[in-house]
């Protein structure tokens, strides 16, 4: 799979802790993942979050989950699925707010997706959150990307972790 960008020139950044992966003076930015966020699954860093296939997704040790700019699921990784107890063939294609996760139609989720969407430029954020599903409730870091080029929004899920431990809350 070729997860380079298609210029040599523009700065990859890791949308998970913002550090550089590759340098360049060509706008925009582009969201990746480091090698030091990937974990021991891969062996080189991912410089194109927007052309991440299935495949790869897959392996990701954290969710991912990729909409078009209206909120329809068009990704769910495995690891995603394991997190949230959903499985993908009941998330694909149906809307991410309103359908799937209604818990995320606040100010603070879709609301910051909505911006990044208005601005039309790469963004980033990074939040936690609490997604409530029935009779599961997990405290997540997330990071979101929106990509304007594909009009999408890239969403990486992991859950939250106070002192090394995983938060009790999110059992």
């Amino acid at each position: 799979m070729d997860t380079q960008p298609k210029s040599d020139s523009s700065r990859i950044v890791c949308a998970w802790c913002d550090s550089t992966i590759r340098d360049g003076s060509a706008h925009p930015i582009s969201h990746g993942i480091c090698i030091n966020c990937l974990g021991d699954n891969f062996n080189f860093p991912i410089e194109n979050l927007s052309l991440l296939n299935r495949d790869v997704a897959d392996h990701l040790p954290y969710g991912f989950i990729r909409l078009d700019a209206n909120g329809i699921v068009l990704e769910y990784n495995t690891a995603e699925s394991m997190l949230s107890g959903l499985p993908r063939q009941n998330v694909v294609g149906k809307n991410f707010f309103r359908t799937i996760a209604p818990c995320t139609c606040v100010k603070q989720f879709e609301g910051k997706i909505k911006d990044m969407i208005a601005g039309g430029k790469p963004a980033r954020d990074q939040i936690e959150f609490l997604f409530k599903f029935p009779g599961r409730v997990t405290m997540v870091n997330l990071a979101m990307i929106y990509e304007p080029t594909r009009n999408e929004v890239i969403l990486l899920i992991r859950k939250a972790q106070q002192d090394g431990k995983k938060d009790p809350k999110a059992q």
